[in-house]
């Protein structure tokens, strides 16, 4: 079966099993990197049995050195890899899932950087929209990405309890953050 017909028929798989929008978006283009990347390697069609461990091996090592990608999205374009190998295996299409044995690349732990108070009040001011402003305010007392901060809704903070409850958080996990006595006042107002 050729690799692009194996990566239609896992992205059927994929939206039947209810994956994010994103998801689906994800594999399917990282795998259509894959097919073009083997395919002019070889100068022929991917099929998906005569994938090996060493070309996936290649990929990645052209990820790293030629286009530069970042640990983390290697690490995600072996994940599609991987996932569409176990598929491929358990249709029956490939006698091996020949990704099993490939490690993921361990990832550098980038030291976080933040803004210090005086930073922020220099910051705040100079935001001349309100709500914008607000907005900034928000997530930088409480850590709030962009996405669930511009989500929230006025019954999902309780300022009695001094509580803002994230339901639509990364990974579509509920948190409770606390509202700091520095925020309150703008939540307020």
């Amino acid at each position: 079966m050729l690799l692009s017909t194996g990566t239609d028929l896992f992205k059927q798989y994929l939206v039947k099993k209810q994956k994010s929008p994103e998801t689906v978006r994800g594999y399917t283009m990282d795998l259509n990197h894959l097919e073009r990347y083997i395919s002019n390697k070889y100068n022929c069609p991917t099929y998906i049995e005569d994938l090996t461990a060493q070309d996936i091996e290649d990929y990645l090592e052209m990820l790293h050195v030629e286009k530069n990608y970042a640990t983390a999205s290697i690490n995600r374009h072996l994940n599609s890899i991987r996932s569409i190998c176990q598929f491929a295996y358990k249709q029956g299409w490939v006698k091996e899932d020949v990704s099993k044995d490939i490690e993921s690349l361990k990832r550098e732990q980038k030291e976080r950087t933040h803004l210090e108070m005086d930073e922020l009040e220099e910051l705040f001011p100079a935001i001349s929209h309100p709500l914008i402003q607000l907005a900034t305010r928000l997530m930088a007392f409480t850590g709030l990405r962009v996405s669930e901060c511009v989500n929230l809704t006025l019954d999902q903070v309780d300022l009695k309890k001094d509580l803002i409850f994230v339901v639509e958080g990364k990974g579509k996990k509920d948190r409770t953050v606390p509202i700091s006595k520095a925020l309150k006042p703008y939540l307020v107002e």
